[in-house]
């Protein structure tokens, strides 16, 4: 289910072939400090939530759990994901109906009230940036991570040059 409970895509890396995409994407994953990493043959699933010790930047932070696939192309590999923000769904509207609807009300004020389309931005803002934010993200640290681990890794013409100017003395 597409918006505001998950969110798909894929994006294509030239010069990298699924094996090298796969390394890529499980280390930025561990790096980003996701709660389980399980690899497959051709994917990779993996959960994060709220409940971690991270801070608010990371990465994975408004993510509860995801999977990235991947299929080898021609020159490159598609990567296709999905992201699960279902803890951040139901929190963020919590807090929005709490903290901004019940509290005012209870407060017996008024002024106090907050009216319902500003509840709606306050929502939209919350969630709505987050959610945003997270994919925009997420898509830019697969690509970047693809590439760095492409650049990093010499294909086998390189290391035979690398090894053949190396004299043996």
């Amino acid at each position: 289910m597409p918006f505001p409970v998950s969110a798909r895509g894929k994006i294509v890396v030239d010069s990298v072939n699924t094996a090298e995409a796969m390394r890529a994407v499980e280390a930025m994953l561990r790096k980003a400090k996701a709660s389980s990493v399980t690899l497959g043959v051709d994917r990779i699933d993996f959960t994060a939530g709220f409940f971690r010790f991270v801070t608010s930047w990371n990465l994975l932070g408004a993510v509860n759990s995801g999977s990235v696939a991947f299929h080898q192309r021609e020159r490159g590999v598609e990567i296709h994901y999905r992201l699960s923000f279902v803890q951040m769904l139901v929190f963020v509207s919590a807090m929005v109906v709490l903290f901004f609807g019940l509290y005012p009300v209870l407060a017996m004020s008024p002024q106090a009230r907050v009216p319902l389309p500003a509840l709606g931005v306050a929502w939209l803002w919350l969630f709505g940036g987050n959610y945003v934010i997270t994919v925009l993200r997420f898509r830019s640290a697969l690509r970047s991570a693809c590439h760095a681990h492409a650049a990093a890794t010499p294909t086998p013409n390189q290391a035979m040059q690398r090894t053949a100017g190396r004299s043996a003395f």
